[in-house]
């Protein structure tokens, strides 16, 4: 079982993409733009990864990006390490009111150690990093250090340039 440290250093990890699906721009499924990555780790190209970005095509504040681990486990072969959204246009009984505002969850090791199959990336944090699906993925790329998403994403860097971020 992996260790908070140990998903740490997975999604901090310098990252490179080896292909998107569609190449260019989104697919329409399920009232939703998506898009899929693949990736793989630089310093070790057996650690491989997943990126998923999926957009709200009513409610585009709402959108989700998350980070995949292609684990060896036995229990669970894909990992979702860390997910970027923007608010779910609901309200929320939780007590940081997380759907109506951009967040993130983080996998922890607490998660994991409950057993579950398919464990999801509960601990979270409210954050005014990002408001746009663009912003996020500028974000998310930045944190998790994929090193050349302006290759696939060539619009974000020409964002980055004129907007100082």
């Amino acid at each position: 079982m992996l260790n908070n440290t140990q998903i740490d250093a997975l999604v901090s990890a310098p990252k490179r993409i080896t292909d998107r699906t569609p190449a260019d721009g989104y697919r329409l499924e399920h009232r939703s733009r998506r898009c899929d990555l693949e990736l793989e780790s630089i310093d070790e190209p057996r650690k491989r990864f997943a990126v998923f970005v999926r957009q709200n095509v009513e409610f585009m504040e709402d959108f989700s990006i998350g980070l995949r681990y292609h684990s060896d486990h036995p229990r669970y072969k894909s990992l979702t390490l860390v997910r970027y959204n923007g608010p779910h246009g609901e309200s929320s009984s939780s007590e940081d009111g997380h759907y109506s505002h951009p967040h993130i969850h983080y996998m922890r090791e607490t998660e994991l150690s409950r057993g579950h199959n398919r464990p999801e990336p509960r601990d979270r944090e409210l954050t005014d990093r990002f408001a746009t699906l663009d912003q996020a993925l500028i974000c998310f790329f930045t944190d998790a250090n994929v090193e050349n998403y302006d290759l696939y994403f060539p619009y974000l860097a020409q964002g980055n340039m004129l907007n100082g971020l």
